[in-house]
């Protein structure tokens, strides 16, 4: 006899709609949205969710593998459309202060730019370009 899976109970219990990103346990909206800005479900097995990672696996059948971006950085609108799959690297890149990873080299007169860990654009006589190039390189960086 095949033993059903936590994620099977999950897809038999709940639904959500895509338009609006709210989910659903017999017809009556699920959720609650955290002190963190994320919404939270939580499961009658006694376990909390993230909303945006049940919706993932209620779509495509199986949990992400990566961290669920809300594209448009509200961490609340879990629209189908609003969610992407990241990395962490990726995830990383374009949250918190635009302007990490430019710091001033006070030896050589410029801004210093880099993303990550391992990618160095350069150095920048004038602030704004040198926003503009980290902008530009974690654009390119997206999927």
């Amino acid at each position: 006899m095949e033993q059903t899976t936590f994620e099977d109970l999950l897809k038999q219990t709940y639904t959500y709609d895509g338009d609006t990103g709210v989910i659903y346990k017999d017809g009556e909206a699920k959720g609650w949205v955290c002190a963190n800005g994320y919404t939270y479900i939580t499961t009658p097995f006694k376990k909390k969710v993230l909303a945006h990672r049940l919706i993932w696996l209620l779509h495509y059948g199986e949990w992400p593998e990566n961290d669920v971006d809300h594209i448009n950085r509200d961490r609340s609108d879990n629209r189908l459309e609003n969610l992407r799959t990241l990395t962490r690297s990726q995830n990383l890149l374009h949250k918190g202060n635009p302007l990490s990873g430019i710091s001033w080299d006070k030896t050589r007169n410029r801004w210093t730019v880099s993303v990550g860990r391992n990618v160095k654009l350069g150095r920048f006589h004038c602030l704004g370009k040198a926003y503009k190039a980290k902008k530009a390189k974690v654009i390119e960086l997206m999927p």
